[in-house]
């Protein structure tokens, strides 16, 4: 085994029987192709701090520990690749940074305290078995494919404002240089709310399938930019997800300029989760809601920017241990607050059912809260029951006549 206690700048070739830091500071920095390391055991412990470089890291280990206030730190563009076999454990206080995250190998991952995870693009995790306990979080846009995955009551996959920034996207919130306008909101799974001078963006997307990220909003003239979208969480669980704890891929409020004024709110992000078994208790949420509009309410928010509208949640699975719809009670597509004192469009919030076959729509129940729309590319609308609580229905997008089937 190789113990390092102080400063280390790693080879290329590094394969050993045993890998320890103690409070060291580890460089990648100067290799120029991506670091390649293969050992049975990694220990990062104490204050070490693994420092990677835009070339990347690849580690394929059977057990992983960070310990104390260990710390892997890529860069926003550093490529970072942990292949767990076994078994890997952060403890409270340790951090895994870097632009995409790619974590498999299908072992177990233990995430404890304030452990964290952050991805300036995305977090793939692949196999094995996720378990965020306490406050544990995972950042970023999110593409998960793994066998069992479980959120605490404190625990947060968050995507938010990792969709298209200010200005951008499909649904851009229309921008500014009027010294007296306002942005507006954003569009994704509902409409942006318009500014002041300013138009909302449009609606687009799959609600069924949703896999866009939110729009961002309009700027102005001046210290108020838009607010960004929520991205994307991509979730699929072969077997059970539990979640006590929050997923959400919210859009971020627009920039205040003065008093009254400000940027629009970015829109809401995408949710969409495929699971054999759901387990949820009435605290955990899903949400994707639209960033508020900046400025104030004074003169009755006429002045301040427009709210973002909501994103869209997809939630799929075959065993749903959800009891009422009082469980979703705390999940929000909702659009943000903004110009006029008003809210933006609402995005879509369903649920899904897959009876007993997840190839067939023929026996699937759709359940739909808060805002819902029937998008033309999620036509035939053919389900075993169809179910509305609390929700704003719209079809006004269908470019043919709506038809739907159900019992």
């Amino acid at each position: 085994g190789v113990t390092v206690v102080q400063t280390c700048a790693l080879p290329i070739s590094f394969v050993y029987a045993g890998f320890t830091a103690e409070n060291a500071k580890l460089r990648t920095s100067l290799v120029e192709d991506t670091l390649e390391i293969s050992v049975p055991d990694t220990i990062l412990a104490g204050t070490t701090t693994w420092e990677v470089g835009s070339e990347g890291l690849s580690l394929t280990t059977a057990n992983l520990t960070l310990a104390d206030t260990a710390a892997i730190e890529g860069t926003s563009t550093s490529p970072v690749t942990l292949s767990v076999t076994m078994g890997a454990v952060m403890e409270s206080g340790t951090q895994v940074t870097g632009g995409d995250i790619i974590l498999d190998g299908g072992g177990s991952w233990d995430l404890q305290g304030t452990a964290s995870i952050t991805g300036s693009d995305t977090v793939t995790l692949a196999g094995g078995s996720w378990d965020l306990q306490d406050t544990a979080s995972i950042v970023g846009n999110l593409d998960i494919d793994v066998a069992y995955l479980s959120l605490a009551a404190g625990a947060v996959l968050d995507a938010s404002g990792a969709g298209f920034d200010a200005g951008a996207g499909p649904g851009a919130g229309g921008s500014t240089s009027n010294n007296d306008h306002s942005g507006a909101g954003g569009g994704h799974g509902g409409a942006g709310r318009n500014g002041r001078g300013t138009t909302g963006g449009s609606s687009y997307d799959s609600a069924l399938e949703p896999a866009l990220a939110g729009s961002g909003g309009g700027s102005c003239t001046g210290n108020c930019a838009g607010g960004s979208g929520g991205g994307i969480l991509r979730i699929v669980v072969s077997d059970t997800f539990t979640n006590l704890g929050t997923v959400r891929a919210n859009g971020t409020g627009g920039q205040n300029k003065d008093s009254m004024r400000g940027g629009g709110g970015g829109a809401g992000g995408a949710i969409w989760v495929e699971t054999q078994t759901l387990e949820m208790a009435p605290g955990g949420t899903f949400s994707a809601a639209g960033g508020v509009g900046g400025g104030s309410d004074s003169y009755n928010g006429d002045y301040r920017g427009g709210g973002g509208g909501g994103g869209r949640i997809a939630i799929y699975s075959l065993d749903a241990s959800v009891g009422t719809v009082t469980t979703f009670a705390n999940s929000s597509a909702s659009g943000g607050y903004g110009n006029g004192k008003q809210y933006a469009e609402p995005g879509a919030l369903a649920f899904v059912d897959r009876g007993n076959d997840d190839l067939s729509m023929s026996d699937d129940s759709l359940r739909v809260y808060e805002g819902w729309s029937f998008e033309s590319v999620d036509q035939p609308f053919a389900y075993a029951g169809f179910a509305a609580e609390n929700a704003k229905l719209r079809t006004s997008l269908v470019e043919d006549a709506l038809e739907i089937s159900v019992p």
